[in-house]
């Protein structure tokens, strides 16, 4: 925990003290349905609390893609995922979409954020979020944690999701240091048709 402090001091793109609980790691994880999931992308994924979850329950033929913006999250990803369903990328969220064209990945699942929405500008949410859409599959969802520490990150996130998406579901989850908030939105149908 002292290392993820230390991060979070030295990176604003750190978004937490600590990291995910594995109690807050298995609700965020219980919305996936990981019998049919083939592509899964995590923001944001630290050293891996939550990934590890997604990787216990994730299909043999899966891919999980990480993109991490910290390189000592980087180091400790890569030291600790060698599992050929895992894929590791030192780069920002906005750029998911060139990130997948590059892989050959045409659609995900499911993108689960851990990223800081609170700290960043609106246009870069808006940025992120529009690039987000553009990798999901139609029916796929967007599912994001964040703590409670931001008065107005949740209005300001539901106002940036809304250009994309429908929220689907929201829960707050107080077992977690701090506390988190964890909405899944589902994009729209005709997202793909207007832009």
């Amino acid at each position: 925990m002292m290392a993820h402090a230390a991060q979070l001091l030295r990176d604003t793109s750190v978004a937490s003290i600590a990291p995910t609980s594995s109690y807050c790691a298995k609700k965020i994880s219980s919305l996936i349905a990981f019998e049919s999931a083939k592509v899964i992308i995590e923001f944001g994924p630290g050293d891996g609390a939550l990934t590890d979850i997604l990787l216990k329950k994730m299909r043999s033929d899966a891919k999980l893609l990480l993109i991490e913006t910290n390189p000592h999250f980087i180091d400790i990803l890569k030291e600790r995922y060698d599992d050929p369903r895992v894929v590791i990328v030192h780069d920002s969220a906005e750029k998911v979409s060139s990130i997948c064209q590059k892989l050959d990945i045409m659609k995900a699942d499911y993108v689960v954020s851990g990223i800081p929405f609170s700290f960043l500008s609106m246009q870069k949410k808006k940025q992120i979020i529009r690039s987000t859409a553009s990798i999901l599959k139609n029916d796929g969802s967007f599912i994001i944690y964040q703590a409670l520490t931001a008065p107005l990150g949740g209005v300001n996130l539901k106002k940036a999701l809304s250009i994309c998406f429908d929220i689907v579901h929201k829960e707050m989850l107080l077992w977690n240091l701090p506390p988190l908030y964890v909405w899944e939105a589902k994009k729209f149908y005709d997202y793909e048709l207007k832009n």
